[in-house]
């Protein structure tokens, strides 16, 4: 009796260990954690100043916010600068002013005028311009008008009237020359001479003729008997320039 028992109960043992080593040997045909498969994701390496390393995808700010791309510069366009220019007005060239020339003239008796073939001067020539005590007479004078066309705002005429004077001791003689109003006048004294020339400018000042009047006396002194001088004469030139 006591034997069957004993028998019994190595038996139990012996289905114990079988059934262990079933079950270990089943255990161990399975998955195992090392089996093939996927590699797990790396942990995400960090730089030496704590941010993600090239490449690695945005993570979070260091308090926790979401990252920030990097700020990019703005650009502020430059204002126009271009300065306006006025609008330019063409005009039409001012004519050019007309050259002032002489015309012909009409003189009296005893006189001849000659003018150029440019205009710009001209000649007159006397042959009885003259005054003297004996035998003529003491005053003489003769006159005439000379026509200019063109612009004569700015013109002026120089006359130069040329000829002789003789005055003797106690006498003396006077030229008068009168052009548009303006007057010149020279005195030969006692004991002269001499052949003289006489310039005389005169501005047009837009006039377009001039006048001229030629004046010649001779004046005996107080007191002589026999007075004797003579002054004539005999050419005016003239010519035509700028005013001064």
């Amino acid at each position: 009796m006591r034997t069957r028992n004993s028998l019994t109960v190595v038996l139990s043992v012996l289905i114990t260990l079988l059934v262990g080593a079933i079950v270990t040997l089943v255990t161990c045909s399975g998955p195992s954690a090392n089996a093939d498969g996927p590699d797990p994701a790396p942990p995400p390496t960090t730089t030496g100043s704590g941010g993600p390393a090239p490449g690695s995808p945005p993570t979070a700010g260091a308090r926790g916010g979401p990252a920030r791309e990097s700020a990019k510069p703005t650009v502020t366009p430059e204002p126009d600068r271009t300065t306006a220019k006025p609008p330019v007005t063409i005009r039409g060239t001012a004519p050019r002013p007309v050259l002032p020339r002489f015309g012909d003239a009409t003189v009296p008796r005893g006189a001849a005028y000659d003018v150029s073939d440019d205009g710009l001067v001209f000649t007159m020539t006397f042959s009885t311009l003259e005054a003297g005590t004996a035998p003529g007479p003491r005053s003489r004078s003769l006159s005439t008008t000379v026509p200019v066309t063109g612009d004569t705002g700015a013109a002026a005429i120089v006359l130069v009237a040329s000829g002789f004077a003789l005055t003797d001791a106690g006498t003396t003689a006077k030229l008068t020359i009168t052009a548009n109003g303006r007057i010149s006048t020279r005195i030969f004294r006692a004991g002269t001479d001499t052949s003289y020339v006489q310039r005389f400018p005169v501005a047009l000042r837009g006039a377009r003729e001039c006048h001229i009047t030629l004046a010649v006396e001779v004046i005996p002194g107080s007191g002589v008997r026999e007075p004797d001088g003579v002054l004539d004469v005999l050419s005016l030139d003239a010519a035509l320039g700028p005013a001064s």
